[in-house]
């Protein structure tokens, strides 16, 4: 008998060159998914909340006009979130979540975010929420059917 590790829960996929997701001197690293992990099942019209752990492995800090934006993919939430706490030094990092509902229709979504400097330039890993929203199960109804039952009727005759 041989047997074989198998790998469970969010397997690890590089960037080949981390740098090439900067813009000037910013940068953002996806450190871990926090809650409503990609692939979380949910509820047609289930609200949920999104957050990423993220650092600046850029060279220059975050500052207060720096937000994270949608930028690609089905539209869960639309409003940038503002960089809490900043500046943000480079090496630190921060959580940023997103609220959102899952749409009616059964399927998979996904939305990107990435990080904005507040004059137009994106940069740093997209940060994604994948969700499947599952296929609503109908309930069976139980159906009424009448059926006729004989019933026997005994009548006592006489004997003289």
């Amino acid at each position: 008998l041989f047997l074989s590790p198998t790998p469970t829960g969010t397997i690890f996929t590089p960037t080949p060159n981390a740098g090439s997701l900067a813009y000037g001197c910013n940068n953002l690293a996806f450190i871990r998914d926090v809650e409503t992990p990609d692939g979380t099942v949910l509820e047609p019209n289930e609200h949920f909340t999104r957050t990423w752990k993220v650092a600046n492995n850029g060279t220059c800090n975050w500052l207060f006009g720096f937000r994270l934006v949608p930028v690609s993919g089905y539209q869960f939430a639309s409003d940038p979130i503002s960089v809490r706490n900043a500046p943000v030094t480079p090496n630190e990092w921060r959580e940023f979540s997103v609220n959102g509902q899952a749409p009616d229709d059964s399927g998979t979504y996904t939305q990107y975010w990435q990080l904005n400097d507040g004059a137009g330039h994106n940069f740093g890993s997209l940060l994604s929420i994948s969700i499947t929203v599952r296929t609503p199960t109908s309930t069976p109804q139980p159906t009424s059917t009448s059926t006729a039952t004989a019933t026997a009727t005994v009548t006592e005759t006489p004997t003289p």
